[in-house]
């Protein structure tokens, strides 16, 4: 019972910084004008980075938005992935050609900060290809290293 008691607290301690601490990625419309504006993070500019360097074919360049790190984790609808190394050579494997990489792009739909340092990001993925249209939602646990916002745990389905 103990146990249980200890996993409990941090659990309910963190949705309590959730459900306080939310941050729209989502266009807001400003009390001053009636223009919107969007709620801008860093972490929003390494995405559409990643973005960019996927939809250039250059899978090297995505990943820089990921922690290089063998305690990098990226859990995709198929496995766990486990370090920076093996995560790029997964997506290597997976899309070895500008054909099946398509034109990819990213709708964040929530960012949450869950401390000063950490930031937790929903979202959808969309790849456009010649043949087919996959897409998924994505849930990206980032820490900021260094002074720089990366992408700590992925999980993309």
């Amino acid at each position: 019972m103990r146990s249980r008691l200890l996993l409990t607290v941090p659990a309910l301690t963190l949705a309590a910084l959730f459900m306080s601490n939310e941050i729209s990625a989502q266009p807001a419309q400003s009390t001053e004008s009636n223009q919107q504006t969007e709620i801008e993070h860093p972490s929003l500019r390494v995405l559409m980075a990643q973005q960019d360097a996927w939809n250039n074919g250059d899978l090297d360049a995505f990943m820089q938005g990921y922690w290089q790190s063998d305690q990098l984790s990226f859990v995709g609808s198929e496995s766990l992935t486990k370090g920076w190394d093996e995560t790029l050579a997964r997506y290597k494997a997976r899309y070895p050609d500008a054909a099946t990489m398509g034109k990819l792009k990213f709708e964040v739909i929530e960012l949450r900060p869950l401390q000063t340092d950490f930031l937790w990001m929903i979202g959808v993925w969309t790849l456009e290809r010649s043949e087919d249209r996959p897409s998924g939602h994505f849930s990206l646990l980032w820490q900021k290293i260094d002074g720089q916002w990366l992408i700590i745990s992925d999980h993309s389905s």
